[in-house]
Formats: C-alpha cells, sequence, structure tokens
C-alpha cells in the first residue's frame, strides 16, 4: 500500500509511489522510501518536516516518522559506499 502524496512548498514533496507504509508502533510511522527518494539526502528532512507533520495534523495519535531500511537498501548503500571510496582513492593516485 502505497502512501501519500506530499506537497508542502514547491521544493519539497514525494510521489505516490515514494513511500510505503511499514507498519504503525507506539505512535510512530514506519516507512520505506522507494524509488529516487530512498537515495536523497534531503529525504529525512521531507519525512520530519513534510509527511510527518501533516500526519500529525489529521491523525493526532502520530508522534513521529521514522525510516525503515530493509537488508538489500543496507547492504546495497554499503557496497555503493565502497565502490565510492575505491574511485576516491584511485583518483588521489594519479
Amino acid at each position: 500500500t502505497h502512501f501519500a502524496l506530499i506537497h508542502a512548498d514547491e521544493t519539497l514533496y514525494l510521489s505516490l509511489e515514494d513511500m510505503h507504509k511499514m507498519g504503525f508502533k507506539d505512535g510512530i510511522v514506519l516507512l520505506k522510501l522507494q524509488g529516487s527518494c530512498s537515495s536523497c539526502p534531503s529525504s529525512v528532512v521531507t519525512l520530519k518536516n513534510g509527511v510527518q507533520n501533516m500526519l500529525q495534523f489529521y491523525i493526532p495519535d502520530v508522534l513521529g516518522v521514522e525510516q525503515v531500511e530493509d537488508e538489500l537498501d543496507i547492504v546495497s548503500k554499503e557496497q555503493f559506499d565502497k565502490l565510492e571510496k575505491n574511485i576516491n582513492d584511485s583518483g588521489k593516485k594519479e
């Protein structure tokens, strides 16, 4: 189930396919970001300033929003970080 379309201002938005609701526990909405949002450095700010504020406005029981990563996300990020380090290190040798 995909979550919501958010328009906080002209620069802050997520498309319908960018978030997947993973759960709700102790007042915290757990969301998995997908697509380009999953690797965007601004996604945490978007979750807190956009999604969390909107949800808390409409659903008072929501205390916060947290991003959830699965094992594939974690392994992919680790491998990307290693590759990026190797590229940066090889550029310094020249």
